[in-house]
């Protein structure tokens, strides 16, 4: 089982990256659009204001198959949120305090099918929307250290610990702890703060700037994707980052749902940020992803189809 890299220790939410400062050259990500280099540098940083709160809401869309090996998959998830986030500080770390509004999520296995919602019914049989419910009336705190955009988080894992405790024997609650924990990591906890916490630039940009980092994906299937951003515009103190990736291949295999895979995949992820260039929040993001190809599982050749969209709005509500 892969090991929960969101709720138990801190990860590197985006890598150093490295300016490339050319107006002139083809750019990946539009080769036919004029680049014009902008008069005036940027920095853009997360740092949001102590005591200021931002609402933002989320849809999600994935799609699964998998052909060969022991079964076929067809898979799917849709997911709905509304996340309000307040902007705190300890010590030199930033905390930014999850409160969900909304949490709905569509789930589809083949012929099987889940509509999940944090309704906190009383009695409510599916266990999913009964541990829904306890997250959405708790607090997940996630604390952003500015350096290195490194994120580490809390309050989540508590929860778990306490359904676990209520609902399984003590025989079971080692595995059950584990798969409850990969599932909120990635879809409830990352699958919000992933869009806000793209790659930064390491130092300021002009309009027409382009830099590089990596990003890594972590619903379903486990990838590293090399990313391309540049700063296409300033208006009103709104930037506009477009961004596009290409997976890059480990030798040493990536991951498939609970499966070690290794082989080769292709395709690339697009997507455009609006940020407000003082604080670093973005106003809306959109990103789709798209992979496929042959790898081993276990010895055996499968293939993969992957898609990813995300879509997120929000605004700076005090």
């Amino acid at each position: 089982m892969r090991k929960n890299i969101l709720l138990l220790a801190a990860i590197l939410a985006s890598a150093a990256c490295q300016s490339h400062r050319d107006s002139h050259g083809s750019s990946p990500l539009d080769s036919n659009r004029k680049k014009t280099r902008g008069n005036q540098p940027y920095l853009i940083r997360f740092k949001p204001s102590v005591g200021s709160t931002y609402h933002y809401e989320m849809t999600s869309e994935i799609t699964l198959t998998v052909r060969g090996g022991n079964r076929d998959e067809d898979m799917s998830t849709k997911s709905e949120m509304a996340v309000n986030y307040g902007i705190s500080r300890d010590s030199d770390e930033l905390v930014l305090e999850m409160n969900y509004e909304k949490i709905h999520i569509y789930e589809r296995e083949g012929d099987s099918v889940a509509d999940i919602v944090a309704t906190g019914a009383p009695g409510a049989s599916d266990p999913k929307s009964r541990l829904l419910a306890e997250l959405k009336a708790a607090t997940i705190f996630a604390r952003v250290h500015p350096a290195d955009f490194t994120v580490a988080f809390s309050g989540g894992l508590e929860v778990i610990d306490r359904f676990v405790e209520r609902n399984y024997a003590e025989s079971d609650k080692v595995q059950a702890r584990r798969d409850w924990e990969n599932w909120v990591d990635q879809e409830i906890v990352w699958k919000n703060l992933g869009p806000i916490f793209r790659c930064f630039p390491d130092s300021a940009q002009y309009v027409g700037d382009r830099w590089t980092g990596h990003s890594t994906n972590v619903e379903l299937i486990g990838l590293i994707l090399e990313n391309n951003f540049q700063l296409e515009s300033i208006d009103a103190g709104i930037a506009t980052i477009r961004f596009e990736g290409r997976i890059r291949n480990d030798s040493a295999g990536n991951w498939l749902m609970d499966d070690k895979i290794t082989g080769d995949l292709s395709g690339k992820e697009e997507g455009v940020s609006l940020v407000d260039s003082a604080t670093g929040m973005p106003t809306s993001v959109e990103i789709s992803l798209k992979v496929e190809g042959k790898v081993k599982i276990n010895g055996r050749e499968v293939r993969i189809k992957y898609g990813k969209m995300t879509k997120m709005e929000g605004t700076k509500v005090n």
